[in-house]
């Protein structure tokens, strides 16, 4: 129960709260783009290719995480968390086999994004000050599957509305 105290900070509870959301976000998305390239062009290779192109950034993860280390990384996670939430309406112009690549583009800078985000991130929790609710919220956020980017990757679809308040 002793840990259970750091979750009475207004401001971790909602990172918190968001990480869980984004991260049913986010395996909702990968889930998803494989599902939806497969009904769009009756093929398992670009179904594969869907998952991968999100995945793919994080190959690039030491490059694409030295952002993060450049720049501020509170004002980084808002940015890229509203760049992403900005692209994703260009998937509504996904709707036939000839614009799928439209969605492989969105999913590539999409993955990107979430490696960027989920290393500052992990950088801003161990600042000390200003990370919210200290040592108790760095541990409850790496013990929470689906939040932390371990279970559901990088990429964090609903992370605007409560991660970036954060």
């Amino acid at each position: 129960m002793r840990n259970l105290t750091v979750l009475q900070g207004s401001d971790t509870a909602l990172y918190l709260t968001g990480g869980v959301v984004s991260g049913f976000g986010a395996t909702a998305m990968w889930l998803v783009s494989g599902i939806w390239v497969k009904s769009l062009t009756d093929s398992d290779g670009p179904a594969a290719l869907a998952v991968f192109a999100l995945w793919a950034p994080a190959l690039a993860g030491p490059w694409l995480g030295s952002v993060a280390d450049r720049v501020r990384r509170r004002p980084l996670v808002v940015a890229v968390a509203a760049a992403m939430a900005l692209l994703l309406p260009c998937l509504v112009l996904v709707g036939s086999a000839g614009r799928v690549w439209l969605l492989f583009c969105v999913l590539v800078v999409y993955g990107a994004g979430g490696v960027i985000a989920e290393a500052a991130e992990s950088a801003h929790a161990l600042d000390g000050p200003g990370a919210p609710g200290e040592s108790g919220s760095r541990g409850i956020r790496m013990t929470d599957p689906v939040g932390s980017g371990h279970h559901s990757g990088h990429a964090e679809t609903f992370r605007i509305p409560l991660r970036a308040a954060w």
